[in-house]
């Protein structure tokens, strides 16, 4: 990880501190805040220096070596510098922390699009989002029209090689040369052809949509069972707007699914998680282990608190009628 360079400066009202942010294609831009300044303020500060109309849900994420967490927007940059100490692999990563795919796919900020475009690569080239070869292969093709703009016949052959693992999931790459793997994504990136890099990336979010893991948070958990025995030593349990996801171990296969409107309650220690899905007459109790427990609940309760005030507003609206 590279460490997030502080530089502390005085102004008339008070000091400040030159904080680089991170962003999900690896880039960076530095940004000057008082230490007062809550994490609430920073990501509207930013938000508007990116030029992005649409900044909901969009928070910090801080990355050590060995954690990460989401900062909570009434942390101030004060206490978050004072938490890392002498800290050097530290880490804070602007990126969307709630998804809600019905909502997003009528989004046509472009700041807002190229974000979650990002941070939809990220997530597929790294293995978040397991997907098969062929729909690698038709990512890949639209990412290269981003990238790269038109196919060109003037481009030689072997000049995709070293870019392979750019385009292509980790998992995938052993499974081809790389000279295959040129020349599979070529004959999906030249379709693409007459395609804005808005509307391939667009293209790319929309299909990255039709997965149910699409969105989720994942946290890699120990020992899931339910009251009678274990039923996953090791797996992968995902957070998003339907609720919770059971995934595999290694592949990240869909397990099961536990919908808000199924769970009942749930509770967690700093590194135990029990939910129960059901009611008093008929239900099933859940539990796992991670050090992420304490994540895995806030996650869960920053769904829960937007999906609850959508309601209660929708409820309002029809009040009026």
């Amino acid at each position: 990880l590279v460490s997030v360079n502080l530089v502390d400066m005085e102004d008339q009202s008070g000091k400040k501190s030159v904080i680089k942010l991170f962003f999900m294609d690896g880039s960076k831009k530095a940004f000057a805040f008082l230490d007062s300044d809550t994490i609430a303020k920073v990501v509207e500060a930013v938000s508007e220096k990116l030029e992005l109309k649409v900044p909901d849900h969009f928070s910090l994420l801080e990355v050590r070596k060995d954690d990460e967490r989401w900062l909570k927007h009434d942390e101030t940059i004060g206490s978050v510098k004072t938490s890392w100490g002498d800290r050097d692999d530290v880490k804070l990563i602007f990126k969307r922390k709630l998804f809600f795919p019905s909502n997003d796919s009528g989004i046509t900020d472009p700041a807002a699009v190229n974000l979650l475009f990002i941070q939809a690569v990220y997530d597929v080239i790294h293995g978040n989002y397991p997907c098969s070869e062929d729909d690698a292969l038709n990512l890949g093709g639209l990412q290269l029209q981003v990238t790269f703009g038109d196919w060109k016949a003037s481009y030689e052959a072997g000049f995709l090689k070293d870019k392979i693992s750019t385009y292509v999931p980790k998992a995938l790459v052993a499974s081809k040369t790389l000279e295959e793997w040129e020349n599979v994504l070529v004959s999906k990136w030249k379709p693409n052809v007459g395609k804005s890099a808005l509307d391939a990336k667009g293209l790319y979010l929309n299909e990255a949509r039709n997965w149910h893991f699409y969105g989720s948070a994942l946290f890699h958990v120990l020992r899931f069972r339910d009251a009678k025995k274990v039923l996953q030593e090791k797996a992968w349990v995902g957070v998003n707007h339907r609720g919770l996801l059971l995934l595999a171990d290694g592949s990240k296969e869909f397990i099961a699914q536990y919908n808000f409107n199924q769970i009942g309650r749930w509770a967690n220690s700093t590194t135990s998680f029990t939910f129960v899905v059901g009611d008093s007459t008929s239900e099933q109790k859940f539990a796992f282990e991670s050090t992420q427990s304490m994540e895995v609940s806030s996650m869960l309760q920053s769904y829960v608190d937007v999906l609850l005030a959508e309601y209660r507003a929708r409820q309002a609206a029809n009040q009026k009628v």
